[in-house]
């Protein structure tokens, strides 16, 4: 039989037209109507309540008909006519329909006359549905039809009269229901939440049936932690949404973003509308279920309806996190930066970290980082906060978004990476080092505070540390100290050493069994004299070693060699401070050795032995030189049988064996040693030797004599030992083998009773053994008795014993204390099992009647042998987690544990285990459970309410639902939503309203506190606590500045302001500090320079001089401009010395004046400083020309010579008519017909040339005028050896002279018979150092020879020159020497005598001393223009320097400047790489030498100092109108200049600093001209130092601002926002990762008031946890577009304002009037 279970089946009624077997009949009309129902079953067809199906007949004859009707109902595997009948005769009215039902058509209605069931049909379907299948249902109309025409048994009608009028078949196809299965979203894990941004539906299979009738209830709930899925989705407070779902609405199933889509079993989608409000929040797990029911409300409302559930299914929404880092890296930091992406929930106020060295989480070794703002956050280095990971440990972490709900998010997946471990270098794993001051040094990641270096003896034990710190400058590597430390190294010691990484509070980073543990040895003291063990050593040894180096010194001990520790040394050495020593004592014996060591101490004093005796020193022996026969050994004979002796004597130094001998008799010979022995071995070599009677052929009860003598090498070594007199015993004296027997006390089973069963002969007493083995190689005691002692019982055997152990019992015969005889067997002792071991106590263990948390224990059935009791209380069934334990007595029964140790509400575990004498005994007792209710009121929770008073700080708490119990309440104040960190903690007492005492800790403006009220009785906290209520202390609002320097204070005020000056907008360069009581200081420019740009910035101070609220904006203001010196133009031609003039200003100090050849001032003929307005050129500066153009300057100085202003520059010429120059010859001629010529100049039309005796030209011996620049002179005219004057003037076309005479200039002529020297003589002081000699002619020669000396006798030679011609410069061979007198003369020969000229003298100046202030020597720069400068000297015109690329400067590049600096021109090109030398003289105003070079100085071009720029790179587009510049950083630096320009040549700088510090700056904001978008930028920076650049300007680098990224806000703006948490949108920006809002109280946004990060979208909801925005107040944002880094892509979008709402209510009423 097939056994039916209750399946719901779907009815799909299919017309199949009427049948052929009854004719068409106009007259009768039947209907079949079905109920479209799940529930057709046996029940409900034989129901009379419940129409399953009915059909109507009307009859449209003429006359009332009489009819009856068959039914047939045909199953699927049963007879064909599975129920059947046939109904008696019913009568029909014309056009009145009559119903029949399917109850008509049972047994049981009586309308049948004929009825049959398949008996197999009505069995199985007696419960249960219809299975699935095709069914048959078929009416037939009868008229005229007997009941003989009906056959019952075979269910069929055979018709003779009856006429069937009309027939009505349908067919019903029966489809099988199912379960209602749930497909999505199923199995919800934290990593696989459903996002918001995905399409969030439910979906389930059609249960097949009816759909039509089929509706659906959606439940979802929040599951409550504390709850099961059943208990969370029937409780009414969990359930979110629960939607009555009919299957034929199409209008669609949505709420906000989320989609719910249900699919049929033909997967054909509907979309169904839930009408309640779906709020499901972001990391909280639900769960849901769907309900089928069947709906018969239109159909059968009395019917019974179908229902079924799915199974609970969970699902996790929103929150997890993306683009996690670091994953599976090794990170090369014990401060790692975690970044994160994306997260799906965009109302996420910030994150929350785990971090942890196990993928559980459940270690002790987890930091959890709750409020983490933004995209990224640094492991922090504070310890309270973490502290730093430990290098190369692996671990782990998570994230999850903080929605500040109350709610937990989802974690993301668990990431992994490692921390670079450390790596100890130095010394290497099992060096040796040669020293005992060793250096130590690893490598490791950055970021690691400080380290801590640990040495231990032992690899377990650390003595000594030392702890350096990176950051102090204590840097690795590291050497250990010569002093400051407890203890030294020693040689040949092994050490062990470690380095801990640290945090800044000395905590170690990670766990110490992290840290690798490396061992050295330090070099052993290698002994070289006297060798170990040596012989024949003078009684003065010489000791002698080698060991490591940094020994402070050594101490020599010395000892006998019984001490082999060194334990009692006869001689300790002072201090040695060398590796040599002699031993000059007399104290040393011959032929005896003797222990030493050498020991070497530390720096304090210890020697390596001393220290905890972990380091014994190596102990070495020598062997003095011999000495006579050693004295005699002592002996003793004992005899140890009847027959047996045993001989035992001293060891005596320097032997090698000895000789034992026996006699009957004491004859000796002349040695005194026994002269005939009976015996003797010479061939002993210890100190005791056992002697057999029989074989030393010894007889019973004689006496005998017995001698020992040292031997050394076979030879005697020693005097004989005295004679010693022995007898032997009688031969019935045997000792034999004692015998035992063992029993055990009735005292205790562990005592053993040993007796005496056969005894020794000879023993007077006996040692008993107690073994563990059997073997007896491990003794547990030994005993010496005596004969009377037995029977012995072993008391010990108490506290030896163990039960269940066997031990082994031997004795031995002793006579006098010495062994005797055979040891008798070794005897086993079991010790048995330990009575009453295997009992255990029976116990009650209930809840007190008193009312309070008490547990009674009683002890219902002891043990006998019990002496007291230990009661274990447990809150784990395992005993492990124990509370207390408590010892009882034995007549104890029973022990309350009182509420001092029992908590309500907790389940305890209990325990007796009996006690024999303090130790457990026994079986403890089965463990009892004992539950503990919870307290009344314990499951009530405080009600909260807190409230801020207008202008206060300090909130007031209302308790508003107390605790039943509760004695009074404490306010938790804290800082962070979870309420980890706590601020206060006020006891409000039975006070149910309190305010916020002021001695507690001040709180904060512009930070949200969390509250939350703890209820307590006598016991401490009782209930729960109330749910966290935030506060919000409204910000401060910061300084606003007006002009410098005044501004409107704080709101509330600060107790001070702190103003701040600086030369860049980051502050970095702050060059003036003021602290202001008020809101204003005066304005003085003494800390300022002019017509400079500066930044100032206001910052409100507390009480403490600590930051009230945040700083103002920084203000930008550009000190004053001030007029430069107005120089008075030089129209004219002027002089050689013209004068200068100029209208000064009132803030200069002095006036820097500049001479120079060419309008850009790169080569500086003159420069001085004075303090007057006027100025004549100097005749001691260098000589002007005539006809030229020259360039001036005036600079304005302050009193520290520092340039505040600087004129126009002004040019003037000199005069461009000039006297004749020119002139030559001069001095000494070679001809009498000499030829007189000089310079053309176009301004003459003619030259007068005068020729005189005198240089007043009062005796003029030749004239002449001529057009020409020369005349020839013709014979006669000059005289020879005489000297003449001569000039020329320019004369006009007229004949007049225009400019007067030019230079007299004169001659000598040549002399027959001397030679006249002419210049410099008479001990003039010639104005440089390579004066020109000249001398008159002779006739007769041209060759001269030339002396120079430093004295008249000419010995101390300068030069000695042959000279063509009468004059010699020394420029350009020869440079004198300063301050020195020198000697000249000039020899030359003729055909006839060799002249000799006078002695001529002349001195050089004083000396000239010139101070270099840059370059430095040895310089290294990057600057292919470089600067040398000097300190400039009084009376130099001008100043040449050489630059060359060898010392000697063969080959140089010359400068020349009247100033005290010069900068290279660049031209030629100096190379990188090369070394240079320059030096610097000093020259008058003929541009001679005054004074001898520098020293030689070098410098070097290198690419150190050569800035390598970063960003923005080359090309890169730069989205902010304030871009960041950074460049690589480089050492030795002080400084950096940067320029920004607009074209490639850097002509207009439209931005440049040169106070930059750090390697990186931004564009301000103010104070330089505004980037414009669209357009592209260059930049380029150098390196300065304090003195100026030490390296050129870098590559340029350009970039173009672009605005694309700046954000455009769309609402709300200049509008009145929906309510106090305002909806922000904003276009968005395309490679935006996230954005930032800023909402501040004004436009300038200096009163901040909200600063949101991590936006996702381009929108936001101002949240409810932020500051509370007021009502009917104006209110301005700001979005900011950020990459993933947090890093701004663009510029801030401009501030948008709003309006909150008024916060006021308008009614409207309409009245009507009564009618």
């Amino acid at each position: 039989m097939i056994k039916w279970f209750k399946i719901l089946i779907y009815f799909c009624f299919i017309s199949l037209g009427t049948s052929q077997v009854c004719p068409t009949n106009d007259d009768f009309d039947l209907n079949l109507f079905v109920l479209p129902t799940n529930q057709l079953t046996l029940e409900s067809l034989t129901n009379e309540i419940i129409e399953m199906w009915r059909v109507d007949v009307t009859s449209y004859a003429d006359t009332v008909s009489k009819v009856r009707l068959e039914f047939q109902f045909s199953a699927e595997g049963y007879s064909e006519k599975t129920i059947w009948g046939v109904t008696g005769n019913e009568y029909l009215v014309s056009g009145l329909p009559k119903n029949f039902s399917n109850y008509d058509f049972t047994d049981g209605a009586g309308l049948l006359r004929h009825y049959k069931i398949d008996d197999d049909f009505e069995s199985d379907m007696s419960s249960g549905y219809l299975p699935g299948g095709t069914y048959e249902l078929k009416i037939r109309l009868w008229t005229n039809l007997d009941d003989e025409e009906v056959l019952e048994s075979d269910a069929q009608i055979e018709p003779e009269d009856a006429i069937c009028l009309n027939e009505v078949e349908d067919e019903m196809i029966v489809q099988s229901l199912g379960e209602v299965n749930i497909l999505w979203p199923v199995d919800g894990q934290p990593d696989n939440a459903i996002s918001s941004e995905s399409v969030l539906y439910f979906e389930w299979e059609n249960p097949g049936g009816n759909a039509e009738l089929i509706n659906y209830t959606l439940t979802i709930a929040y599951l409550d932690p504390d709850e099961t899925p059943s208990s969370s989705i029937s409780n009414p407070n969990n359930i979110v949404i629960q939607c009555e779902i009919e299957w034929n609405i199409s209008d669609g199933f949505q709420n906000q973003n989320y989609t719910y889509q249900i699919l049929s079993s033909e997967s054909d989608p509907s979309i169904i509308e839930c009408t309640e409000n779906l709020s499901l929040e972001c990391g909280k797990e639900y769960v849901w279920q769907v309900k089928a029911e069947e709906n018969l409300d239109d159909h059968c409302p009395q019917c019974p309806t179908w229902n079924e559930e799915s199974i609970i299914e969970n699902f996790y929404f929103g929150s997890i996190v993306e683009g996690a880092s670091p994953i599976n890296t090794i990170e090369n930091s014990v401060l790692p930066v975690f970044s994160w992406g994306q997260d799906y929930c965009s109302d996420a106020l910030s994150y929350e970290i785990w971090v942890s060295n196990n993928s559980d989480f459940d270690d002790e070794i987890t930091w959890q980082f709750s409020e983490v703002a933004g995209s990224q956050y640094q492991f922090p280095q504070n310890p309270d906060d973490g502290g730093g990971l430990g290098p190369g440990k692996t671990y782990y972490w998570k994230i999850r978004p903080n929605m500040g709900s109350g709610s937990e998010s989802s974690w993301s997946e668990i990431y992994q990476f490692e921390i670079l471990g450390l790596s100890l270098i130095e010394p290497q794993l099992g060096a040796q080092i040669s020293s005992v001051h060793p250096t130590f040094n690893l490598e490791g990641p950055n970021d690691i505070f400080e380290y801590r270096l640990s040495l231990s003896y032992d690899i377990g034990i650390y003595e000594s540390y030392v702890t350096f710190y990176n950051d102090e400058g204590v840097d690795l590597p590291f050497q250990y100290p010569t002093q400051d430390v407890e203890y030294g190294l020693f040689p040949g010691e092994q050490y062990y050493w470690r380095l801990e990484a640290l945090d800044y509070d000395g905590i170690i980073l990670g766990a110490i069994e992290d840290y690798e543990i490396y061992n050295f040895t330090i070099a052993p003291i290698s002994i070289t004299q006297p060798s170990n063990q040596s012989v024949g050593e003078g009684l003065n040894a010489i000791f002698s070693w080698e060991g490591p180096t940094g020994v402070p010194y050594y101490i020599l001990k010395l000892t006998d060699e019984e001490d082999t520790e060194l334990n009692s040394p006869f001689f300790i050495s002072d201090d040695i401070n060398g590796q040599y020593f002699q031993y000059e004592n007399d104290d040393l014996e011959y032929s005896t050795q003797y222990n030493w060591n050498i020991t070497p101490h530390d720096i304090n004093g210890f020697l390596s032995s001393e220290i905890d005796n972990l380091f014994p020193q190596q102990t070495y022996s020598f062997t003095t030189i011999d000495k006579p026969l050693e004295d005699a050994p002592s002996l003793q004979i004992i005899l140890t049988s009847s027959l047996d002796v045993e001989f035992t004597f001293d060891l005596i130094n320097g032997a090698d064996t000895y000789q034992l001998l026996i006699s009957q008799s004491q004859e000796v010979d002349e040695f005194s040693i026994l002269s005939d022995p009976i015996w003797y071995n010479s061939d002993i070599t210890t100190t005791t030797y056992a002697i057999s009677g029989e074989e030393a052929g010894l007889e019973f009860e004689t006496e005998y004599f017995g001698q020992v003598i040292a031997l050394k090498d076979g030879e005697q070594h020693s005097f004989p030992s005295d004679i010693i007199q022995f007898s032997t015993l009688s031969e019935e004296v045997e000792a034999g083998q004692a015998q035992i027997s063992i029993s055990t006390s009735n005292q205790d089973v562990r005592i053993p009773i040993i007796s005496l069963t056969s005894e020794v002969l000879g023993a007077d007493g006996y040692i008993l053994y107690i073994f563990e083995d059997s073997e007896g190689s491990s003794i547990i005691e030994e005993i010496n008795l005596s004969i009377s002692s037995f029977p012995y019982e072993y008391i010990n055997g108490i506290e030896v014993f163990d039960f269940e152990i066997t031990y082994y019992i031997q004795i031995l015969g002793s006579f006098e204390g010495e062994p005797l005889g055979t040891p008798s067997e070794i005897i086993p002792f079991n010790v048995p099992v330990q009575p009453g071991a295997s009992e255990q106590p029976e116990i009650s263990a209930t809840l007190s009647e008193s009312g309070s948390a008490e547990i009674v224990v009683n002890i219902l059935e002891g043990l006998d042998a019990a002496t007291g009791y230990t009661i274990t209380l447990a809150i784990d069934e395992e005993m492990s987690n124990i509370v207390l334990e408590i010892d009882i007595g034995e007549n104890d029964v029973s022990y309350t544990f009182s509420s001092d140790v029992i908590d309500w509400g907790e389940t305890y575990y209990l325990q007796v285990s009996a006690k024999v004498d303090g130790s457990l005994f026994g079986q403890p007792s089965n463990i009892l459970t004992v539950v503990i209710p919870n307290k009344p009121g314990s499951d009530e929770q405080v009600g909260l309410a807190v409230e801020l008073p207008p202008a206060s700080v300090l909130p007031q708490f209302e308790i508003i639902g107390t605790v039943t119990g509760a004695e009074g309440y404490t306010i938790i104040v804290s800082s962070e939503p979870d309420l980890s960190i706590v601020l206060a903690e006020v006891d409000m007492g039975n006070n149910l309203i309190i305010t916020y005492p002021s001695d507690e800790p001040i709180l904060q403006y512009g930070i949200t506190y969390y509250n939350s009220a703890q209820a307590y009785d006598d016991a401490g906290p009782h209930g729960i606590p109330s749910s966290i209520v935030s506060v919000f202390i409204p910000n401060i609002i910061s300084p606003i500045l007006n002009e410098p320097f005044s501004w409107e204070e704080t709101v509330p005020p600060a107790q001070q302001y702190q103003l701040l000056v600086s030369l860049l907008e980051d502050f970095s360069s702050i060059i003036y500090e003021e602290y202001v009581q008020g809101n204003s200081i005066p304005f003085s420019m003494d800390p300022f320079e002019y017509n400079t740009g500066y930044y100032w910035q206001i910052q409100g101070l507390d009480d403490n001089d600590l930051s009230f609220g945040n700083p103002s904006a920084p203000s930008f203001f550009q000190t004053e401009e001030l007029d430069p010196p107005v120089l008075n133009s030089i129209s004219e031609e002027t002089s050689l010395l013209p004068d200068f003039t100029w209208n000064g200003i009132n803030q200069a100090s002095s006036y820097l004046l500049e001479i120079a050849s060419e309008g850009s001032f790169e080569s500086i003929i003159w420069s001085t400083i004075i303090s007057e307005t006027s100025i004549s050129y100097s005749e001691s500066a260098t000589l002007l020309e005539f006809a030229q153009v020259y360039y001036w300057r005036v600079s304005a100085l302050n009193e520290n010579d520092e340039i505040i202003a600087t004129s126009e520059i002004e040019s003037f010429s000199t005069q461009s008519i000039f006297p004749v120059a020119g002139l030559s010859p001069s001095g000494g001629i070679e001809s009498l017909t000499p030829i007189f010529q000089w310079e053309a100049n176009d301004n003459y039309s003619n030259y007068e040339l005068q020729i005189g005796e005198d240089a007043e030209f009062n005796t003029i011996v030749f004239s002449t005028s001529t057009d020409m620049n020369q005349v020839a002179i013709e014979s006669g005219i000059i005289q020879s050896g005489e000297t003449y004057f001569w000039q020329v003037q320019g004369l006009n076309s007229e004949g007049e002279s225009i400019s007067g005479p030019s230079e007299v200039i004169s001659i000598t002529a040549p002399s027959s018979g001397v030679i006249p020297i002419l210049d410099p003589i008479d001990g003039v002081v010639v104005n440089n150092l390579t004066p020109t000699l000249s001398w008159g002619a002779l006739e007769g020669t041209t060759t001269y020879s030339l002396s120079l000396a430093v004295d008249a006798s000419f010995e101390s030679m300068v030069f000695l020159e042959m000279v063509s011609g009468t004059e010699f410069g020394l420029a350009g061979n020869y440079t004198l020497v300063n301050t020195t007198g020198y000697f000249w003369k000039v020899e030359a020969a003729t055909e006839d005598a060799v002249i000799i000229s006078e002695i001529g003298t002349f001195s050089t100046p004083d000396q000239v001393s010139l101070t270099i202030l840059q370059l430095d020597d040895g310089a290294s720069i990057s600057s292919t223009t470089p600067s040398f400068s000097w300190e400039t000297i009084d009376g130099v015109a001008a100043y040449a320097i050489q630059i060359s690329t060898d010392a000697e400067f063969s080959e140089s590049i010359n400068g020349q400047t009247g100033s005290g600096s010069f900068e290279y021109s660049g031209d030629p090109p100096l190379e990188l790489g090369v070394t240079y030398y320059w030096r610097i003289s000093p020259l008058n105003n003929e541009g001679g030498q005054v004074g001898s070079w520098t020293t030689t100085r070098n410098f070097t071009i290198t690419a150190a100092f050569i800035v390598q720029l970063e960003v923005p790179s080359s090309g890169e587009s730069v989205t902010t109108s304030n871009p960041s510049f950074q460049w690589g950083a480089l050492e030795g630096v002080a400084k950096y200049e940067i320029e920004v320009s607009s074209n490639e040549d850097f002509s207009e700088i439209v931005w440049s600093s040169d106070e930059i510090v750090e390697n990186n700056t931004s564009y301000p904001s103010s104070g330089a001209e505004p980037l414009d978008f669209g357009t592209t930028y260059y930049w380029h920076v150098r390196a300065l130092s304090e003195d100026g650049p030490i390296g050129d300007y870098s590559s340029a680098y350009s970039f173009e601002l672009s605005g694309s990224n700046t954000p455009q806000l769309e609402g709300p703006l200049n509008s009145e926002s929906e309510s106090l948490n305002p909806y922000f949108s904003w276009i968005s920006i395309n490679s935006a990762s996230q954005y930032t809002l800023t909402l501040a109280g004004d436009e300038g946004m200096t009163e901040l008031i909200f600063n949101g990060e991590g936006i996702q979208d381009n929108f936001f909801q101002y949240p409810s946890s932020a500051p509370p925005l007021e009502y009917g107040k104006t209110y301005y944002w700001i979005i900011v577009a950020v990459d993933g880094d947090g890093e701004p892509l663009g510029d801030p979008s401009t501030a948008g304002p709003f309006t909150t709402p008024s916060g006021v209510i308008e009614l409207e009423f309409d009245y009507e009037d009564d009618g």
